[in-house]
């Protein structure tokens, strides 16, 4: 049941893709050649019509922009790690049989995807429907087709923010349009049927987005991904796992992880920028570690806390143990 599922995913995966550049070009269409007509007519305004619409292209660009670069750019997955991570020396497990890759789990103290027979470093889980294990995964999204994760995570998240803002920016215009008798007339006149149906679709789809958007802006803000929030609450979820918190108590070093940008303002352009981390060391923020209560704003001290040396790194060591013991295999 399971695997039939997952096929349906991949497959209905495709579709919504291309549904939703549908939509949004439908939604746009309407918007400029039937509601801010509607208001050009109404106000006699050039400036005002030409605001509208450079406020509509402004956002539905960066709806686009994201939305496709968040695709093509991908998650970033453990089967890359060999090609891209040559400074870990991550070893091929392909060969080795179930016995040595648990000695070599136990020994090194750290994951392997029984699935992908591959080194699994912090935060990264195996999704069923992509059949591959993602770097730092938030959740499977069918309409981009992929996975959210480290690489694309970014993009995903200013998809959401400026579908929510486009989508709210429509409907206010249409509550505005109904609530005034002359621009209703004005607006009912045209007779578009595009605009009839977006005038239902809009409103709802920015009210599930209010809410969706939210919930994941408040995750990135705290540093947490969806599967480490949800899992930690989880019954059963292993109590080493619950003790790791991988946020800090700064939102902008939580955004900077995220975006690779410190300035507030330029997070919003779009763009496309390296991130100041790998996907595969992280800073485990906990009661236990040395650094709690003494943390540091990276925002304020550049990056000291998180460009340390690889060879002072915790998750690094412990990959490093691990290859020697698959030379004691």
């Amino acid at each position: 049941m399971e695997y039939i599922l997952n096929i349906f995913m991949r497959s209905i995966g495709s579709v919504l893709v291309i549904f939703l550049y549908l939509l949004v070009g439908l939604v746009y269409y309407a918007s400029c050649f039937e509601q801010i007509r509607a208001y050009y007519i109404y106000s006699q305004s050039l400036l005002f019509a030409l605001t509208l619409l450079v406020v509509l292209t402004f956002v539905c660009f960066n709806v686009i922009f994201n939305f496709t670069l968040c695709i093509l750019v991908g998650p970033g997955t453990t089967k890359d790690l060999q090609e891209k991570y040559q400074k870990y020396n991550f070893p091929d497990l392909d060969q080795c049989s179930d016995e040595e890759l648990r000695i070599i789990k136990n020994r090194g103290q750290f994951n392997i995807c029984k699935k992908c027979r591959k080194v699994k470093p912090l935060r990264a889980h195996h999704c069923s429907v992509c059949n591959t294990c993602v770097l730092k995964m938030d959740h499977h999204c069918p309409w981009i087709n992929g996975c959210v994760g480290f690489n694309n995570h970014r993009y995903f998240l200013l998809f959401l923010l400026y579908l929510t803002f486009g989508t709210g920016f429509i409907s206010t215009l249409m509550f505005y349009t109904n609530s005034n008798d002359e621009l209703y007339q004005i607006q009912s006149n045209l007779n578009s049927k595009i605009y009839q149906v977006i005038t239902v679709l809009v409103p709802v789809i920015f009210v599930v987005l209010i809410f969706f958007t939210g919930w994941n802006w408040y995750l990135a803000l705290k540093g947490n991904t969806a599967i480490e929030f949800w899992g930690q609450k989880r019954e059963g979820y292993d109590s080493d796992q619950k003790q790791q918190n991988f946020g800090s108590q700064y939102v902008l070093d939580n955004l900077y992880l995220i975006f690779g940008i410190k300035s507030k303002l330029k997070i919003f352009y779009p763009s496309i920028r390296e991130l100041p981390v790998d996907g595969i060391t992280w800073q485990i923020n906990d009661s236990d570690s040395q650094n709690y209560g003494e943390e540091k704003s990276l925002y304020e001290l550049e990056n000291t806390r998180i460009n340390k040396t690889f060879e002072g790194n915790y998750q690094f060591n412990r990959y490093q143990r691990a290859l020697n013991d698959i030379d004691e295999l």
